[in-house]
């Protein structure tokens, strides 16, 4: 066992309602560098409440490089409603965050890690914030808000700001014409497909794979008109298209895999798997992987 872990309290096996706490104390509660590379963060706000009326109740924002800028995206749920918005910015928001983090003092709690079994839904939430010295805050609990409101709305004011400026042009999900998965696999084996989007709005998709022997299998079939719609519509709900140059998620099991979607024009954006990326938005690959390689 990593001697840098510290048991708070371990919960009997299958115990509903059981929680499991530790801290791991490798994790500095100061932070040396100024440079934040990415932040995620998101959070339940329940009883973190101040005086002041509450705008929403629970926040989710994520910050990364991009090939052409800076990524964010920003998520916040009230009783009313959600709101999302997401964008490559054309400035910068990390080297702001990085002094906010410090002033909020979120390394206090580095290390600390709770998680309660057989709870309805995470009251709670994480913070995961990776720094160019290596340094990292990392933080969640599933039953208590991560973050207090003053800093949640603090977030949602810079995250806003940043959204207000100057944006990298978004392409449209109606401007692909052509999208081609390509995986390959220690043992020599692959995957490939290609689907194209045809004029009457259905699409055809074509494979190749090869598995454990050196047989090559073929196949092609057509995707009626409301299943390729459907296919766009994720491209444009998940930002995939903008996902280009987002930092590996760090995932020690991904596997090599890319997405390259062909546009009108000529212009081709290619995306590999496990990107570092918020939650809501991080199914987007999957979700096109499963319909090209397994639906169809």
């Amino acid at each position: 066992m990593n001697d840098k872990i510290r048991v708070i309290h371990r919960s009997d096996p299958g115990c509903c309602g059981g929680t499991d706490s530790y801290v791991d104390e490798s994790l500095p509660k100061e932070i040396v560098s100024e440079r934040i590379i990415s932040f995620k963060a998101h959070s339940a706000l329940g009883w973190a409440v101040t005086d002041r009326e509450k705008r929403f109740d629970r926040i989710s924002a994520f910050a990364a490089p991009a090939s052409e800028g800076t990524f964010i995206f920003l998520e916040t749920f009230a009783s009313s409603g959600s709101r999302t918005d997401f964008a490559v910015i054309k400035g910068d928001i990390l080297p702001k965050l990085s002094g906010l983090v410090r002033e909020w003092g979120l390394a206090g709690r580095n290390g600390f890690h709770s998680y309660t079994n057989g709870l309805p839904e995470d009251f709670g939430g994480s913070i995961e914030i990776a720094y160019d010295s290596g340094e990292r805050i990392s933080i969640s609990d599933n039953q208590a808000p991560v973050l207090i409101y003053d800093t949640a709305e603090r977030i949602a004011g810079s995250f806003s700001e940043a959204l207000a400026g100057e944006r990298v042009e978004a392409p449209e999900a109606s401007e692909v014409k052509e999208i081609r998965f390509n995986e390959e696999r220690e043992n020599g084996g692959f995957t490939e497909a290609v689907l194209t989007f045809l004029p009457d709005g259905t699409a055809i998709n074509r494979k190749r794979r090869r598995f454990d022997d050196p047989t090559v299998y073929e196949s092609s079939k057509p995707l009626p008109a409301e299943e390729a719609e459907k296919l766009r519509r994720g491209i444009d709900t998940s930002g995939i298209l903008l996902w280009s140059g987002l930092p590996d998620n760090g995932c020690s099991l991904r596997d090599n895999k890319r997405l390259t979607f062909l546009l009108e024009g000529g212009r081709e954006i290619a995306v590999e798997s496990g990107r570092l990326l918020p939650e809501s938005l991080s199914g987007g690959f999957f979700n096109i992987e499963l319909q090209m390689t397994t639906v169809y």
